[in-house]
């Protein structure tokens, strides 16, 4: 079904000369379906990139978030925790 959503909201896009806002939590689906990737952390944008370059990002909590991206090629009994700067705030 989201990959039914996903290529009726690109056709929409190229066949209108649409910009879209795709806001999620999904990574990887972000990283292959946008152009750029702003992430946030309390409201505020921590880091922008571009989507093919996400994998390289620099910010600690965006490298957390990818740390924290389930493998099933490589599966773990646990997560990583993030651990959160109050300086990412400021």
């Amino acid at each position: 079904m989201q990959s039914q959503i996903l290529r009726l909201l690109d056709e929409l896009v190229r066949e209108r000369g649409l910009a879209l806002i795709l806001i999620s939590h999904n990574l990887p689906l972000v990283a292959s379906f946008c152009d750029r990737v702003l992430v946030m952390y309390g409201g505020r944008i921590a880091e922008t990139c571009r989507a093919n370059e996400l994998a390289q990002a620099r910010h600690p909590y965006t490298r957390g978030l990818l740390a924290a991206i389930p493998s099933l090629r490589h599966p773990r009994t646990e997560l990583p925790q993030l651990q959160r700067d109050p300086a990412w705030l400021l």
